[in-house]
């Protein structure tokens, strides 16, 4: 990657060829428009060559003048590796900066960059834009992916993707993240800058941005993610670190049968869940509790204790909780004790230590974990938290690291974007919602809400199937794992609480590789379903990490997704495709160009069978789908594809592989007196040791075998 240096502008090149042209700040001043090179001017350009954590780089500093005053300094530092960083310095003390309480109308913008006509992007809307009413007025961020003038103009966005054919760019800001989207700021240009109520910037304020080039949009979308969350400290979350991530919960937030608005859950409610759970012989991991504290509306807490007339018991015999948090209300009981700020919707706490001793209550009360819910909301009911980026980012990080004191892990939900960017400074955050309650998937339930008077309506569940794939590779890019919320497993049961495409909700919850809770009413679960997502010792059965879409398949109607479990250096693949469109769809698909070369088996699991060959091409219907498994060969004819009657066959935290010579060794890490239902395809017979065959069907070579472990390793030799 180069610079060009144009004076008051520089283009970045890719080789020969622009990939980022026309880069200048821009200011605007008591609405007037100020940028290169009239109403900026510039003062100085120097170069400059030298390295850092991040190597070696070639910079360019530019000073701008406004009237006869050095201004800002904008600069940029471009490194071998396919990195450029951006920094944009105040040189004096500015005001009047104020543009509108909206994040689309943004201020003190560096980069601003044009767009090159023949360019794909790939971007997701930022949450939050401007302040109307009815509180609060955000939305879940969605994914959008198109030419140029796909970019909304009423809507910021980040990060921007940006695929120019043979390399792909990504960026965005890269520090005060709740309040720094992108947005357009003409038809063909887009700026990085800081909400539009920021009226004041002191002399030696600075904003930081990224921009990072890969191979394609998921590519470099994911170094994108890489790079924040080494600038943060971060690394990348274990799949199973908490119980969130590695246990089924049961939650009763909106969607699921005990919710606030329909069905409220209480202590009764709890016990006969529990009992459920054990009667099922399947592990409760956590129960997942909304709205278990007072609170003046939905949204805004007054206290985090259990209700009495709930949990007269105050929650003891729980099981492992993971609480729900929300804004604070105007009318909150900590106001005697901490100091706060009263925003015209919610309340701001300034003392932060009011985390670490609301941590040590909930913790005291059984909690591992947090789920702060209405994110957008705290930031929407407090305009100080949008007009001081400092003040910002100073509260989300305060409030993340005192839970973290008490060894809390955090899930965000209702976040903008600036809220998952700002997770790669918080080690404890591991986790995100990722779209919209699945309330708004069950037509049912939403009528039965509009009858009470709520004004619904619900969504296709097309989007949210879409949306749960796209920003859950967002969020994995930022070192989280999605959650694509509660779902209800069972298509029988009352009106409202019944769903007929729990399979496929099953099915996205075992590729995302995230949380998954249920909510059904307790008689009614579909335990065959949920054994499907989890193995007999109460681990969730997960691929390595979560599904990515597929390039081909991600940017029309048909959805594909793709993730792995690698065991030993040996890859089984987990490929899934939905017809997101009205109209029958033809899936064809040619598994060679993803398996590289490697000699693979194919399996439907859906259909429970081998495939000829690796090419798909069959019909699906409206939200029909397709499941298949891509088995690598361990041998001449030898295949293990796994747990048949599990969604991700072959985890890689129960198996592992070695060779014996001719034959092939699978070591199972088992729960004794459990049963395993096994795919195998081999020449001859099979050895088990440590496990009695319970039963063996099929012919020609594919075999299904049941196990019953009679130790805690089970070894299957062929």
């Amino acid at each position: 990657m180069k610079i060009r240096d144009l004076g008051s502008s520089l283009d970045l090149l890719y080789g020969a060829e622009e990939i980022l042209p026309d880069v200048k700040p821009l200011l605007f001043v008591r609405g007037s428009k100020l940028e290169p090179p009239d109403g900026l001017k510039l003062e100085s350009s120097k170069e400059a060559t030298g390295s850092d954590a991040f190597g070696k780089y070639r910079a360019v500093v530019k000073d701008y003048l406004y009237g006869s005053y050095p201004t800002l300094r904008a600069s940029v530092k471009v490194y071998e590796s396919g990195l450029a960083l951006f920094e944009l310095e105040a040189l004096r003390r500015l005001s009047g900066l104020y543009r509108g309480d909206d994040f689309s109308k943004i201020n003190f913008n560096y980069p601003t960059f044009s767009l090159l006509r023949n360019c794909e992007v790939l971007t997701f809307t930022w949450g939050l834009s401007g302040v109307s009413e009815p509180f609060p007025d955000g939305e879940w961020p969605r994914a959008i992916t198109g030419p140029p003038s796909s970019l909304p103009s009423d809507k910021p966005f980040s990060p921007l993707i940006v695929d120019l054919g043979d390399v792909s760019l990504a960026i965005s800001a890269s520090n005060y993240f709740l309040t720094s989207p992108l947005a357009l700021v003409g038809r063909e240009r887009v700026a990085r800058g800081l909400h539009g109520s920021v009226d004041i910037i002191d002399r030696g304020f600075v904003t930081e941005s990224v921009m990072i080039l890969g191979e394609d949009k998921i590519q470099s979308l994911i170094k994108w993610g890489d790079f924040l969350l080494r600038k943060g400290g971060k690394t990348r979350v274990d799949r199973l670190r908490s119980r969130l991530l590695s246990k089924l919960g049961y939650w009763n937030c909106y969607g699921s049968y005990y919710t606030e608005l329909l069905n409220k859950f209480d202590e009764k409610a709890m016990v006969r869940v529990m009992e459920a759970f054990k009667k099922a012989g399947v592990e409760l991991g956590y129960l997942g509790l909304d709205l278990w504290y007072p609170y003046e509306e939905i949204g805004l807490a007054k206290a985090y204790r259990p209700d009495p007339l709930k949990y007269p018991n105050n929650l003891k015999g729980a099981p492992p909780l993971f609480l729900h948090l929300s804004a604070f209300s105007k009318f909150n009981e900590y106001k005697g004790k901490y100091k706060f700020l009263d925003g015209k919707y919610a309340s701001l706490p300034l003392q932060f230590e009011l985390y670490y001793d609301i941590a040590k209550e909930l913790k005291a009360l059984g909690a591992f974990g947090i789920w702060h819910d209405w994110l957008w909301a705290q930031q929407y009911g407090v305009e100080k938290l949008r007009s001081d980026p400092t003040l910002a980012d100073s509260w989300f990080k305060a409030m993340c690291s005192k839970l973290a004191e008490e060894g809390l892990v955090i899930m965000l939900c209702m976040p903008t974007v600036g809220f998952l960017m700002a997770s790669t400074q918080a080690p404890n955050v591991i986790a995100a919602r990722s779209y919209t309650d699945y309330l708004f998937r069950l037509r049912e339930q939403v009528g039965l809400l509009r009858e009470r008077g709520l004004k619904l309506k619900a969504e296709p569940r097309a989007d949210a199937i879409y949306n749960n794939f796209m920003v859950g590779t967002l969020i994995y890019a930022l070192g989280m794992y999605p959650y694509f919320d509660v779902f209800i497993t069972s298509k029988e049961g009352p009106k409202g609480f019944r769903d007929e495409l729990s399979e496929l909700e099953a099915l996205t919850r075992a590729l995302s590789c995230g949380p998954v809770g249920i909510g059904d009413r307790e008689d009614l679960v579909n335990w065959d379903l949920v054994r499907k997502l989890v193995l007999p010792d109460g681990t969730l059965a997960k691929p390595d990490r979560p599904s990515l879409p597929l390039n081909e398949y991600f940017k029309g109607e048909l959805l594909g997704v793709h993730t792995l479990s690698e065991v030993n250096g040996r890859r089984w693949f987990y490929l899934a495709f939905f017809n997101l469109s009205s109209d029958v769809l033809r899936l064809s698909y040619d598994f060679r160009a993803l398996l590289k070369g490697g000699r693979y088996l194919l399996y439907d699991f859906l259909e429970g069978a081998l495939i000829e060959g690796l090419k798909v091409d069959v019909n699906l219907e409206p939200l029909g789908y397709k499941y298949y498994v891509a088995v690598p060969l361990l041998g001449e004819g030898k295949a293990m594809i796994g747990l048949v009657d599990k969604y991700i066959t072959f985890p890689s935290s129960h198996f592992k592989l070695s060779s014996l010579g001719d034959e092939v060794e699978v070591k199972l890490k088992a729960l004794k007196g459990a049963l395993y239902k096994l795919g195998l395809r081999i020449p001859e017979g099979v050895e088990v040791k440590g496990a009695k065959v319970i039963r063996e069907e099929g012919a020609k070579g594919f075999s299904k075998v049941t196990l019953k472990a009679l130790s805690q390793v089970v070894r299957i030799i062929f």
